[in-house]
Parts: structure tokens; C-alpha cells; sequence
């Protein structure tokens, strides 16, 4: 089939439109800079970000923390306190026991928030609570309003048991007394020291004495 003149000059010019159309986008993609960019980058920078926390989140966070509870929250009262006392019911530094007898100690603290059995004993370094070595020894520790009693007990006292005993809960409170085994002594002399022990009835003598004395003076 033979094509007119016409007909084939527009076929010619519809070609050339169409190949210069592709040489001119292929052109311009292999000069385009951002041709060379992974496929899904515009969709990569186009997620929108995270949001960062505010300062309200921030505080929020921050008095959370700040009412969390302690677990233990008596250990860090100030004024908790504990102290070994004797027979009165009165503070003491120094307990004297002769050899055989029971020595007894009371552990009172006090000003407890949340009251624990826990109390330890030790003479010295060595703990007592569960001290099987020596025998004879027990603890018993009884809850207070507000505190704890705890109560030493060890038997057949001997000179090895001489020494600093100390009670303590934990490592806030704790209050030591030297206990004394007297080997054929007087506890009431060691307590009250090795000086003369002046007798009411001695006193009162040398006071009428030296009344006398100061009334012969005088005439």
C-alpha cells in the first residue's frame, strides 16, 4: 500500500516528536542530582518525627519518683534510739556477773515507725543470735508500741564472756555495754570503785567532831 506524501511526512514528524520527547526525560534524569537517592526517600523523611517529651511529661515523671515509696522507711528515722538497761529500768554502760551465774541484758529501742523483730546481738565481732558454738545462749525479742524489747540470755557465765555486747537493728540504732565476769570480787565495790567507802554513821561522827572543835574554839 503505497502512502501519500502528506501521510508520510506526519508519520516522520510523529516519530520525531516522540524519540526527541524520550532522549530529552532521559535527559534530564540522569542529570537530575537527587536521581542518585534510594527509591523510598521521600518516604523516608516524609514520616513525621517523635515527639519529644514536654516539661509537663518531665515533671509528671519526676513526682513519680519522688512518691515512690521506701521499703524501709524506719531505717532512716533520726530519732530512733536504743539503749541496754539495767535492773531500774535505767540506761548502762558496764554490767558485773559472777562466774556461774546468768548474764541478762535488755535491749530497749524505741521511736520505731514500723516495729521489727530483728535485733541482732553480737559480743564483739561474733553474732549471737544464732550462735550454736558456745551453748546456753537464747534471744528473745518482744514488739513494743512504737518499738522492740530484746532480751540476752547466756548461761554459766565464765571469763571468756567478758567483753563489749551490743544490740542493734540494722545499722541505724544499736547501744553497747561492757559486761564484766568477776573472778571472786564484789560487783557492788568494782561498780562503785576501789576507793574507801565512807559509812553514814562514820560521816555523822566526824561532823559532831569537828562541831567540838569549832565550838571550843570560839570560848
Amino acid at each position: 500500500m503505497k502512502l501519500p506524501a502528506n501521510g508520510v511526512a506526519a508519520i516522520y514528524l510523529l516519530l520525531h516528536c516522540v524519540s526527541g520527547s524520550v532522549l530529552k526525560s532521559s535527559a534530564l534524569q540522569s542529570s537530575s542530582p537527587f536521581m542518585s537517592l534510594p527509591r523510598n526517600f521521600w518516604q523516608e523523611i516524609s514520616v513525621p518525627y517523635t515527639d519529644l517529651p514536654s516539661d509537663d511529661d518531665e515533671q509528671e515523671d519526676e513526682s513519680a519518683e519522688s512518691t515512690t515509696h521506701d521499703p524501709y522507711p524506719f531505717f532512716d528515722d533520726a530519732n530512733m534510739t536504743a539503749n541496754i538497761i539495767d535492773e531500774r529500768g535505767q540506761a548502762t554502760l558496764d554490767k558485773f556477773y559472777k562466774p556461774g551465774s546468768t548474764i541478762e541484758l535488755k535491749c530497749i529501742i524505741s521511736r520505731v515507725p514500723q516495729p521489727t523483730s530483728y535485733v541482732t546481738w553480737k559480743h564483739g565481732m561474733r553474732m549471737l543470735n544464732y550462735d550454736t558454738s558456745r551453748g546456753g545462749i537464747s534471744v528473745k525479742t518482744d514488739l513494743l508500741p512504737g518499738g522492740a524489747m530484746s532480751r540476752l540470755y547466756i548461761a554459766n557465765a565464765n571469763r571468756h564472756d567478758t567483753g563489749n555486747y551490743t544490740c542493734a537493728l540494722a545499722d541505724i540504732a544499736q547501744a553497747t555495754v561492757s559486761v564484766h565476769v568477776l573472778n571472786g570480787e564484789n560487783p557492788a565495790a568494782m561498780q562503785h570503785g576501789s576507793g574507801p567507802q565512807w559509812q553514814p554513821l562514820t560521816g555523822l561522827i566526824m561532823f559532831v567532831q569537828l562541831l567540838l572543835l569549832c565550838l571550843n574554839t570560839v570560848r
